[in-house]
């Protein structure tokens, strides 16, 4: 005969075993799922090229810092019809290349710069449709090299969706948009 000891660990066993079994049911049926956010527009409406200090920083050193403004108009509503989906994490990146020659002071390990210049974390639906106007970088955009040297900037908007069971899931939206960094205002 059985103690109650050991019915109670084979009860425990068979529900932990139901439960990874319907978690992985959960998983697939979120890679089988796909969907698409609908993004009306990214916009970089001013992008001014300012000579100062890091913000919030008691580092004396001055170097070049970007300052954009933006409008962004997207709706994330799809993302959550899937019911495995707790939250979007949307954010706004600026992508350029290195200077071809480093700067004195500096080493030229990388061919390619990528800041989050904006990003949200959104987790309902309610909240889902995003509608930003004449909206200011969120985090400073500088170089290691400490200047922009009138390089290109591709801005393109990323999603992550992060489920309750199962793979977080990537997105892009297509259609980049590229600036030119301007030469440097006078602080």
């Amino acid at each position: 005969m059985y103690s109650a000891w050991q019915r109670l660990q084979s009860a425990f066993s068979f529900f932990t075993s139901l439960l990874l079994v319907l978690g992985g049911l959960v998983a697939l049926s979120s890679v089988l799922y796909r969907d698409s956010p609908q993004i009306g527009k990214v916009d970089i409406t001013k992008t001014v090229v300012k000579y100062s200090r890091a913000p919030r920083s008691y580092n004396p050193a001055q170097q070049e810092y970007a300052h954009v403004t933006f409008d962004l108009q997207a709706d994330f509503t799809p993302l959550f019809n899937d019911w495995n989906t707790k939250q979007v994490f949307a954010y706004l990146v600026a992508e350029y290349a290195a200077l071809p020659k480093p700067v004195a002071g500096t080493v030229a390990k990388w061919k390619e710069n990528k800041v989050t210049v904006w990003d949200a974390i959104i987790q309902t639906p309610k909240k889902a449709k995003v509608s930003l106007a004449k909206k200011r970088n969120k985090y400073p955009i500088g170089d290691i090299a400490k200047v922009f040297d009138g390089r290109n900037a591709t801005f393109t908007l990323y999603w992550n969706t992060m489920p309750h069971v199962g793979k977080l899931r990537w997105g892009s939206y297509k259609g980049s948009q590229s600036i030119t960094f301007p030469p440097r205002s006078a602080a």
